[in-house]
């Protein structure tokens, strides 16, 4: 069995109630089963309101989970005043459900290996992915976990080795992390074409298939099928001005159920007023200050290529998962990426200014919106998508 974890992994610390955006405010938070059952047994901390039986009655069902039923400002009950968890000030980290014991860390078990990740829907995730910018992904054998090394060329073998390669792209500083995730989606969608091409389940992974797999591999590793393919993009026309529209409706859309709940309304009143006059402004004066803002966004490329990447290595390749769900992680990291910055272009236009801490808080906020389930990602793909595999064009386009 081999484990597999960022290098900063370790070094994750909860800053508490120093966290500039706690996980403790307007965020489903579950409750497992296991700790449902002990907190129906266990009288909740000194001055949490209203007073109840036991602690089980502070949960509620929601989404078909049992969630902490957040107070009227949409806080965890068990917050004190000091920022800190009254839950384990009182009784320690045992008490706590698995959601909070393990949050950030997330965990992807195969048969043959557990990869670990942090999510960046935390602050101090994002402040490690700055400080690492060119991390290294440790792997290291171990005998106390059950489970053997899967060495065959499987599909998900094949997973694992196109990860391999897209992580390097993105990793590459000759290009704009957008322009890289760009080259990724166009060479997933060719790896899409030659699996639709030869569907037959008695050719998949077949000796003559994984050749050809193979080859397509090993060129993507070269420096001159990467030049002709930044070469051939580069050249493509694009629509700006049509882009910041559509920028903006997708930012707009992915905020609005937040907004219709009255979550994170601090953080989103202000850009969401911008974002609905942005048709009402002149074109000519949108495209200078997008080309404004954009001088100012790149000077973040080190830190947006270091989270494009973990993002990359954390959610594209799933227990269970194929090659259409890594192309629709690519999709949604893609959107993901969009929201992030049509937000920051929204703060810009008012504030003038792009500081690290608005860019954490903004990858920590947009993170947290997008946190769906892998049911509910495909779910907003069929809603709002002709396919939930898009052409390049439109990935393209969006990433303008």
């Amino acid at each position: 069995m081999t484990i597999r974890k960022p290098e900063y992994y370790d070094e994750f610390v909860c800053t508490a109630n120093k966290c500039p955006f706690t996980c403790c405010r307007e965020w489903k938070i579950e409750v497992d089963d296991e700790t449902n059952e002990k907190w129906k047994k266990l009288q909740a901390p000194e001055n949490v309101y209203p007073v109840r039986k036991n602690m089980s009655q502070y949960t509620q069902k929601k989404d078909n989970m049992r969630v902490i039923a957040l107070n009227k400002k949409h806080i965890c009950p068990f917050l004190n005043e000091q920022k800190l968890c009254r839950l384990v000030c009182t009784f320690g980290d045992d008490v706590l459900s698995k959601t909070c014991r393990v949050f950030p860390r997330e965990i992807h078990k195969f048969l043959d290996q557990e990869e670990f990740f942090l999510m960046p829907s935390c602050p101090a995730v994002i402040d490690l992915m700055k400080k690492y910018p060119d991390c290294k992904y440790i792997e290291m054998d171990t005998e106390n976990i059950e489970g053997k090394k899967n060495t065959e060329f499987s599909e998900l073998n094949f997973l694992r080795n196109v990860r391999s390669i897209f992580s390097d792209w993105m990793r590459r500083k000759e290009f704009d992390p957008q322009e890289n995730l760009k080259h990724i989606f166009f060479a997933a969608l060719e790896l899409w074409r030659i699996l639709q091409e030869n569907s037959n389940e008695d050719f998949l992974f077949s000796d003559d298939f994984n050749a050809q797999i193979k080859k397509n591999l090993k060129e993507y590793k070269t420096k001159k099928l990467q030049k002709e393919l930044a070469d051939a993009i580069s050249k493509i026309p694009s629509d700006q001005e049509s882009a910041i529209f559509e920028q903006n409706e997708l930012f707009l859309d992915l905020t609005t159920n937040y907004e219709r709940e009255g979550l994170y309304k601090s953080e989103l009143k202000d850009v969401l007023n911008k974002a609905r006059l942005i048709e009402e402004e002149n074109s000519t004066f949108l495209l200078e200050q997008k080309r404004k803002f954009n001088d100012h966004f790149s000077k973040w490329q080190e830190l947006f290529r270091s989270f494009l990447t973990a993002e990359i290595e954390s959610d594209c390749l799933l227990p269970d998962g194929n090659l259409q769900d890594f192309i629709v992680h690519l999709e949604w990291i893609a959107l993901e990426y969009t929201a992030i910055k049509q937000f920051l272009f929204l703060d810009w236009i008012q504030n003038g200014s792009l500081t690290y801490e608005k860019i954490r808080d903004t990858i920590t906020l947009v993170c947290r919106m997008t946190g769906y389930e892998e049911d509910d990602i495909y779910e907003y793909m069929q809603d709002c998508f002709d396919d939930v595999v898009w052409e390049w064009g439109y990935l393209a386009f969006i990433l303008t």
